[in-house]
């Protein structure tokens, strides 16, 4: 598969083409345009003779990116003559294109997706972060949250985008420090290293970093389903499954059992282990990371769009689904989701509540509500395009 940087900065290729292609100190690999694993050659538009600059009004991170990446691979549609002449095939690309910004809390997520224009796009960065430290002037410490947000979309040769977000959590200073960075670094504190972005090294920004930690989500995405397809059925479904916690018998029977059956698997957290050990099953898994998943490199939340519908999954503990699901919901429509999936409750849960269907499948291991270990499938109408689920006891 070939992968195609959607961004005519040749700078950014640079950078994305290293995150994407290796892993943190790995500085063999970055000198290397092939995955090692399954092939995932990347090139940038510049390379392949072209140049497009794709709209990104969407509002969200997620939206931009899509965009983006949906934008590019249409142009690359209309220009296929081009391709062959570089020897690309479109049955054997996928664009991938991101959006990343600064979210203040105390500014109501300021300058968010407006990051890159804040103040206006030839202001200079010393301007803006001054602006955002006197706007925070009397805020207190308490209160500074904030952080830097990445998502990665890839539009597929099928047309399916999969998506991988993840952030990088820190603090607004009272003051820049630090000359390394740029953008907003320097007015960006991270607790763990007690320093500013733009007081780090490059080594350590690039193992912290939130759109390092997207890209390698994303690429193990990619290794996970390359040049896959959606089938034309009147119904394809898909295993959800969530709270595994290391015990993996009775996943690996229903991957077994379902191995012809399903077109993806979604596994919501807490599985304890790295579930890229699945990379050989026969359909892509979308895993995102649980509250007991530290070290692992799903993301905390994604969105996945599978037949042109958005389906937005989190583990839910971030969202205090303990006691409600208000917060998560809302930002399922935020995403604009017609699926909002999610775990940690151990309690399966499957509804349409305000046109969204919310799904938890509860627990493989260890059921919280009485009942026996449960899973949940979900099945798109792919002549209805919607969505519907359910809940079954293992």
């Amino acid at each position: 598969m070939t992968i195609v940087l959607a961004t005519n900065n040749a700078g950014k290729a640079r950078e994305l083409r290293a995150l994407f292609a290796c892993n943190p100190g790995d500085a063999a690999c970055e000198s290397q345009l092939v995955s090692d694993t399954n092939q995932l050659t990347v090139v940038s538009l510049a390379e392949l003779g072209l140049a497009f600059t794709p709209g990104e009004d969407g509002g969200t991170f997620v939206a931009n990116a899509t965009q983006k990446a949906v934008e590019t691979a249409a142009f690359l549609r209309k220009n296929v003559e081009l391709l062959h002449n570089s020897g690309y095939s479109m049955d054997s690309l996928c664009v991938l294109a991101d959006d990343s910004g600064l979210v203040i809390d105390a500014l109501d997520g300021e300058p968010g997706v407006d990051s890159a224009l804040y103040l206006g796009v030839d202001t200079p960065f010393a301007v803006r972060n001054a602006h955002i430290l006197e706007r925070l002037r009397e805020v207190p410490d308490g209160k500074r949250t904030a952080r830097f947000v990445c998502v990665a979309a890839c539009c597929l040769a099928d047309g399916s985008v999969v998506t991988a977000m993840d952030t990088l959590e820190g603090v607004i200073t009272r003051e820049a420090t630090g000359s390394d960075g740029f953008g907003y670094d320097p007015i960006f504190f991270v607790p763990e290293y007690g320093k500013t972005l733009a007081q780090l090294t490059v080594e350590q920004k690039n193992i912290i970093s939130h759109r390092g930690k997207a890209m390698r989500a994303m690429k193990a995405e990619l290794r996970n389903c390359p040049a896959r397809k959606l089938q034309a059925e009147p119904a394809i479904s898909f295993l959800i499954t969530s709270d595994t916690h290391e015990d993996t018998t009775r996943l690996e029977a229903l991957l077994k059992h379902y191995d012809s059956q399903v077109q993806g698997v979604f596994h919501l957290g807490d599985h304890d282990y790295d579930l890229l050990q699945y990379e050989g099953y026969s359909v892509p898994f979308y895993t995102v990371a649980g509250n007991c998943d530290d070290g692992i490199l799903s993301p905390r939340e994604r969105v996945v769009t599978i037949g042109g519908r958005r389906i937005f999954m989190a583990h839910g503990d971030r969202f205090n689904v303990g006691s409600q699901t208000d917060r998560l919901l809302a930002c399922a429509q935020q995403h604009q989701a017609a699926v909002c999936l999610f775990g940690h409750t151990h309690i399966p849960t499957c509804a349409t509540v305000g046109g969204i269907l919310l799904m938890n499948p509860g627990s493989l291991t260890s059921p919280r509500d009485n009942g026996s270990p449960s899973y949940g499938l979900l099945t798109l109408n792919t002549e209805s395009n919607t969505f519907s689920g359910e809940i079954i006891r293992a």
